[in-house]
C-alpha cells in the first residue's frame, strides 16, 4: 500500500517536473539531462549501501529510512522554484534539484531492496508468485493515475504547486511505513514458509 501510494504521488510529480524544471525554474535541457544522471547515480550508490546498512541496523529500519529519504529528497524539489523567485544563481538551484534526485534514488534503491527480501521472507513459497504479482500491479498500477492527475493538477493549480502535492502525499506513504510494525523489524521474519507435508493421511 505505501509502495503503491509513493508511486502514484511520485508520477503526479513527475508529469509536471520537465516543465517545472525548464519553464518555470528556467534551467537549460542540457541542466536537466545532469540532474537526471545525478539521480541514476544516486540508485546506484543506494543499491550499493542497502546491503551493510541493512546488515547494520536491521531490515526494518533500513527499509523504513530508506523510504523516509526519498520522501525528503520529493519534498526539496519544489523548493527549487522558491530559490529561483528569489534569484539565486541557476547552479545552486541546479544542485538543489540533483540533490534531490540522488537522494530520492538512494533512498528508494534501499527501501526497494529490502522491501522484496521483506516480502520474499514473510510469504510461503506456494504464495510468492501470487503475492509478488498482485504487490507489483498495485505498486506499478496506480503510477498512471498518478501522472493523469499531475497532467490536471499542473493545469488547473500551476507546476510548483502540484509539486507541493506530490511531496505530502509521499509523506503520506513514508507515515503508513513509519507507524507500521516493520519498522522495528532487526531481521526477517521466518514464518512457516515450507511446512511439511500432512503425512497423517
Amino acid at each position: 500500500g505505501a509502495s503503491g501510494l509513493f508511486n502514484l504521488f511520485d508520477n503526479l510529480i513527475f508529469a509536471v517536473y520537465v516543465l517545472y524544471v525548464t519553464r518555470e525554474v528556467g534551467l537549460a535541457p542540457a541542466v536537466l539531462g545532469l540532474i537526471f544522471a545525478a539521480g541514476g547515480a544516486g540508485g546506484l550508490l543506494g543499491a550499493l549501501l542497502a546491503g551493510p546498512l541493512t546488515g547494520r541496523v536491521g531490515l526494518g529500519p533500513a527499509l523504513t529510512g530508506g523510504f523516509l529519504l526519498a520522501t525528503a529528497g520529493e519534498l526539496l524539489i519544489p523548493l527549487a522554484g522558491g530559490l529561483a523567485g528569489a534569484g539565486s544563481p541557476p547552479a545552486v538551484v541546479a544542485g538543489l534539484l540533483m540533490a534531490a534526485e540522488v537522494i530520492v534514488n538512494v533512498g528508494a534503491a534501499v527501501y526497494g531492496i529490502n522491501h522484496v527480501s521483506l516480502r520474499q521472507a514473510v510469504t510461503p513459497d506456494r504464495l510468492q508468485g501470487r503475492v509478488h504479482a498482485t504487490a507489483g500491479v498495485i505498486a506499478s498500477g496506480l503510477g498512471p493515475l498518478g501522472a493523469l492527475a499531475g497532467g490536471f493538477l499542473g493545469g488547473a493549480i500551476g507546476l510548483r504547486a502540484t509539486l507541493i502535492v506530490g511531496g505530502l502525499g509521499t509523506l503520506l506513504a513514508a507515515l503508513w511505513i513509519g507507524l507500521s510494525p516493520v519498522r522495528s523489524w532487526r531481521a526477517p521474519a521466518t514464518p512457516a514458509a515450507n511446512p511439511a507435508p500432512d503425512t497423517t493421511g
